[in-house]
Formats: structure tokens, C-alpha cells, sequence
């Protein structure tokens, strides 16, 4: 049986001046057992402004399991300028059973983002080595990063 989870996300963006953008910052979050389709962070006229937070509220219709990772991707949005944007850190919320603390994760990331540059994933918790990593999808996310990392070089 499928049950609706809700968490609540917060992206930080960078307190610099040219750390800011205009394009549109899609989300998605990636469990034990699944994935959120990607989101919209900043709908409208909401824009990642030096310094600022954008929340927003993420539902799912199937359990997720234990949160893994964040997928961060920017595109540019017609008609205004292509800049690149710089992220601080995405905060996780999920509101739990009211005698209880809500989960509460920290996403760092202190990188920069590209419109049309690519999908980020974002890990919490502690690092560990590759062989030493105990779930699949975190040891595939590695091996992504590394491989992308080996074309840099």
C-alpha cells in the first residue's frame, strides 16, 4: 500500500553578490526505495537571490525509504540572462508523529550550478570509502562523480 510522505526543503543559495540566478532550479529527492519526480523549486516570479532560502514543499504517493540524495538541475529561463548559480546547502525536513522530532538532514554543497550543465547529486552523512559504502545507489552516485570527475582531469 502506498503512503503519502511530505518533507519539507530548503535551498540556500550563497550570500556573494554574483551568486544568485534567474533560470529555474529543479529538484528531485532519492530514497532507499525510490524517487521523487523532479520538482519546480523556484515557481514564478520566486527567484535565488544572493543570500537567500526558497522553500518548498515536496509530497510523494510511494514511500521513499531513508533519504540518500538531493539531484539539483538549473535551466535557463527565456528571456532572462544565463547565469550560473551558486548553492550553499539544501536542508530536508520530514515532519514525523507529534511526540517526536522531525528528521532533519543538511545537503552541503558550496559548488557552483549551470544552466544545462548537468544533474548535481548531493549526499549527507558522514564520507566513507567506496568499498566501504553500504548502499547501492550512494555507491553508484560515487561512481558517477568519480567518472565525471576522471573526464575533468
Amino acid at each position: 500500500m502506498a503512503s503519502c510522505q511530505e518533507f519539507e526543503v530548503t535551498v540556500h543559495t550563497s550570500p556573494g553578490l554574483t551568486c544568485g540566478t534567474f533560470s529555474r532550479l529543479w529538484l528531485n529527492l532519492i530514497g532507499s526505495e525510490g524517487e521523487t519526480p523532479p520538482i519546480v523549486v523556484n515557481e514564478g516570479d520566486r527567484h535565488l537571490l544572493p543570500g537567500s532560502s526558497c522553500a518548498v514543499l515536496v509530497r510523494t504517493e510511494a514511500p521513499l525509504g531513508r533519504l540518500l540524495l538531493v539531484r539539483l538541475r538549473l535551466d535557463a529561463r527565456t528571456g532572462f540572462p544565463h547565469l550560473d548559480w551558486h548553492c550553499s546547502r539544501v536542508e530536508v525536513c520530514r515532519p514525523s508523529e507529534p511526540e517526536k522530532d522531525p528528521e532533519h538532514q543538511v545537503f552541503l554543497c558550496d559548488q557552483w550550478l549551470r544552466p544545462a550543465g548537468g544533474d548535481m547529486e548531493l549526499r549527507s552523512g558522514k564520507l566513507c570509502l567506496l568499498q566501504d559504502e553500504t548502499e547501492e545507489k550512494l555507491k553508484q552516485q560515487r561512481l558517477r562523480h568519480l567518472q565525471n570527475q576522471q573526464k575533468v582531469i
